[in-house]
């Protein structure tokens, strides 16, 4: 993964928190999400600032299992923000993101 990219790091954690905020031009170009309680979870991460917010990646991962998804070179738009729903289990997410 090259170019201008931030790495944005969502600590461990169960429950839902705000990605990044809105910003105009923003683009998701990757994901890492890493299972960190030896247990099944399942999370959304949504373009919104709210739980109740679009669904853009629905993802589930078994116990101690991980996930990275690369959406170069263009992205997905994502201006009005990334929100990420925890269902079940703890996470530990990486968003890879760029504004142009």
């Amino acid at each position: 993964m090259h170019g201008n990219y931030t790495y944005t790091t969502i600590a461990a954690a169960s429950g839902d928190e705000a990605g990044i905020a809105a910003t105009g031009r923003l683009r998701l170009m990757g994901v890492s999400v890493r299972e960190t309680a030896a247990g099944v979870a399942t999370l959304n991460i949504e373009h919104g600032i709210a739980n109740s917010s679009p669904i853009m990646l629905p993802i589930n991962l078994a116990a101690a299992g991980s996930l990275t998804l690369w959406f170069g070179p263009q992205g997905l738009p994502c201006a009005g923000g990334i929100w990420i729903e925890r269902l079940t289990g703890t996470t530990q997410v990486v968003l890879i993101t760029t504004v142009g």
